[in-house]
């Protein structure tokens, strides 16, 4: 794997924890048609967080086990500040610090 990869496999490590630390890490997928949505972030069918574990960190692993090309941006950041806005916990802070993080990380990867 090469360095960017795995930078980015930690990216994704990094954020399963920080879902799990917060409690938010679920053993049971939400249901199938949940994921049939075409609303930006499956936001009418499933929660940020559901669509966090469900659909953004395998979508991203399935791109580091083809070695596919990274997107051109990644926009998750905006709408943790959006879906967490009254939460002012260091936990959640932390996350969207993370988020943002990986929205810059991806973004640059098309202009290097």
């Amino acid at each position: 794997m090469n360095d960017d990869y795995q930078e980015l496999s930690r990216y994704l490590q990094r954020l399963e924890n920080a879902l799990q630390q917060l409690g938010w890490w679920s053993e049971t997928p939400p249901a199938a048609d949940a994921f049939e949505s075409t609303a930006p972030f499956f936001h009418d069918r499933m929660t940020f967080e559901q669509w966090l574990q469900w659909v953004f960190i395998p979508g991203f692993q399935t791109l580091i086990d083809a070695k596919a090309p990274f997107p051109e941006a990644c926009g998750i950041a905006p709408m943790a500040e959006i879906t967490w806005r009254k939460d002012t916990s260091e936990n959640v802070a932390a996350l969207i610090d993370l988020m943002n993080e990986i929205d810059s990380w991806v973004s640059r990867q098309n202009r290097a």
